[in-house]
């Protein structure tokens, strides 16, 4: 699917520059795009964290605006594309990484190359904005002209070798377990096309906030123009490293634990403080408005999963001036919505016929109107969900239905129920509803079996699905039937709900959920033939055929939670069988 344009795009966004003109001039307000990396909504304080310290951006939150229910897609590719854009990935071609299944192929320049589409940096910059990005690029593409294509003035990011200027290399940090460049202590920046040579004592994501700092400075003493800043954060994304306050040994700057997460939080609020306080001083906080999201769900906890758990993200909107303080917000939202609202705020207008499938919540944020979305949307792959103000669809695939839960008016997670199998009236109204809506949102008809859903790279871990508790089954597709896996407590010092599956237990259902359970042999770590890739399937009248398996739950290079491999070792013929096993 081809996002090409039905339009010469110079000359649109040239007719957009002369329209923005007109309402342009020092009024235009100053406005800044903040990402963070595999946040989900639940990690904030104001947001019920029990013990996250988050004063800057509840603050944030509080004397603006902040979205119960706001939904980006679980992965940060399409999440990127779809910020940038305002666009679903029916409409702009990424559903998922490239080569992923139903992601675009490597090859397709003309859906994955974020430069071909029309992007909130572009619009800015023709309406006269000076504009800046920093922190993780993340898309395809080559660089260093790649940033500026879609609209940047400026740029500073965290730089892969491959991103490279021609014949340099990097002369600092990498992280251990990877080898990738650092982003983090003594990280691998490009700035304005040059590589910036760090030292061990940078943490990368201080640069970033210092660089856009100054950017805004700049452009109010020397340009005279309203700035357009997108921070695509470094943080939170693994690996967890100590952060600056959390540092107790400079020994200790490239080890990852778990227990430096809390830390890799509360410095990201602290950075927005940062910035807050920038404006502040340099006297252009009264007219700055301030969108901060989170790309998809934590990882491990919900990201890569088209569940609630993976889609559902902060939103928060600030804005002396521009947003009328309302605090927590029931409304929906979703990541398209953010370039139509941005533009509205900044009066800069859309092309006449370019799809934008997001709303503008402008209205929203000045206290016109109460009422937004009727329903938002999460794709990953060939992969839905749905949610209305009510009703909620996780897992939705062109070859089946998928959970569906009633919220009442829950916006969380807590309290809902799975009425998958209600025969009652309000149950079958939703589900007419919700299909009608899907009928409009296409998906690729990704296969269960697909290969390239499977990812081998990555240790074998389980995350836990939080809202159906620590020991609850996490239900697989397989070739020919289907499988529960139950997660057992933490073992190996695993501080989150994770358990190493080999040589551990699980249990295999016949067709009336007879529960057994089957020793996991690991042999030798050689695969034996696949069984299944994909998470999140129902259990149906199908018959398990494998007993003696060999379970890899892996987390995936970007944290696929509740994707899950078997391997076979050897089949059994029948259920009986399978529940005589030892």
């Amino acid at each position: 699917m081809s996002p090409k344009p039905s339009f010469p795009l110079p000359g649109l966004l040239a007719a957009c520059s002369i329209a923005a003109s007109a309402v342009g001039g020092p009024a235009q307000p100053n406005v800044i795009v903040i990402l963070a990396d595999d946040l989900g909504a639940h990690e904030l304080g104001v947001y019920g964290h029990p013990t996250h310290q988050t004063p800057h951006l509840d603050e944030l939150a509080r004397g603006g605006i902040y979205f119960d229910t706001a939904y980006a897609t679980p992965v940060c590719h399409p999440s990127r594309h779809a910020l940038m854009t305002g666009q679903y990935p029916h409409h702009n071609g990424v559903f998922h990484f490239p080569n992923r299944a139903g992601g675009p192929p490597v090859e397709n320049e003309g859906d994955d190359n974020i430069a071909a589409h029309l992007t909130f940096g572009r619009l800015f910059q023709q309406a006269g904005y000076a504009t800046a990005m920093a922190g993780k690029w993340q898309l395809s593409g080559e660089l260093p002209g790649l940033v500026r294509e879609t609209g940047f003035d400026e740029y500073a990011i965290w730089a892969y070798d491959h991103n490279l200027p021609a014949g340099q290399k990097h002369t600092g940090g990498r992280e251990p377990h990877s080898g990738r460049t650092s982003r983090y202590w003594h990280p691998s920046i490009v700035q304005n096309g040059n590589y910036r040579p760090t030292t061990i004592d940078d943490y990368g994501p201080d640069l970033f906030a210092d660089f856009l700092i100054d950017f805004s400075n700049r452009s109010r003493t020397e340009e005279k123009k309203p700035f357009f800043l997108y921070y695509s954060m470094a943080l939170t994304h693994e690996p967890y490293y100590p952060t600056p306050d959390s540092l107790s040994s400079p020994a200790d700057k490239f080890t990852r634990s778990e227990t430096n997460w809390r830390a890799n939080v509360e410095y990201m609020d602290k950075l927005i403080g940062r910035i807050v306080t920038a404006l502040e001083a340099s006297g252009q906080r009264e007219n700055t408005l301030i969108v901060f999201m989170g790309d998809n769900g934590t990882a491990r906890h919900g990201k890569g999963a088209t569940t609630e758990l993976g889609a559902r993200v902060p939103l928060i909107i600030n804005g002396p001036g521009l947003v009328q303080a309302q605090g927590r917000s029931p409304e929906l939202a979703d990541i398209t919505d953010i370039l139509p609202t941005i533009c509205e705020v900044a009066g800069i207008p859309l092309p006449p016929g370019h799809p934008i499938d997001g709303i503008s919540l402008a209205p929203y944020l000045r206290g016109e109107t109460h009422s937004l979305r009727e329903w938002i949307y999460s794709p990953l792959g060939g992969r839905r969900t749905v949610r209305t103000k009510r009703w909620l669809l996780e897992n939705n695939t062109p070859w089946r239905f998928g959970q569906l839960y009633d919220c009442g008016d829950s916006r969380d997670g807590t309290g809902y129920r799975d009425v998958t199998n209600d025969t009652n009236t309000a149950v079958q109204n939703a589900r007419r509803q919700l299909r009608e809506i899907m009928a409009s949102l296409p998906v690729p008809d990704v296969a269960p079996d697909d290969p390239r859903m499977i990812d081998r790279e990555k240790p074998h871990y389980v995350p836990r699905d939080q809202r159906r508790g620590l020991n609850s089954p996490v239900i697989v597709d397989i070739a020919e039937g289907r499988a529960a896996l139950t997660i057992f407590p933490p073992v190996d010092g695993q501080p989150q709900g994770f358990t190493l599956i080999p040589e551990t237990e699980a249990s295999v259902r016949d067709p009336v959920a007879i529960p057994t359970v089957v020793r996991m042999a690991h042999r030798d770590g050689k695969i034996a033939g696949v069984l299944h890739a994909a998470g999140g399937a129902d259990l149906t009248e199908d018959l398990v055929q494998a007993a003696r398996t060999l379970v890899a739950a892996r987390a995936g290079e970007f944290g696929f939670a509740g994707t899950v491999e078997v391997f076979t070792l050897m089949a059994v013929e029948t259920a009986d069988q399978a529940l005589s096993s030892p």
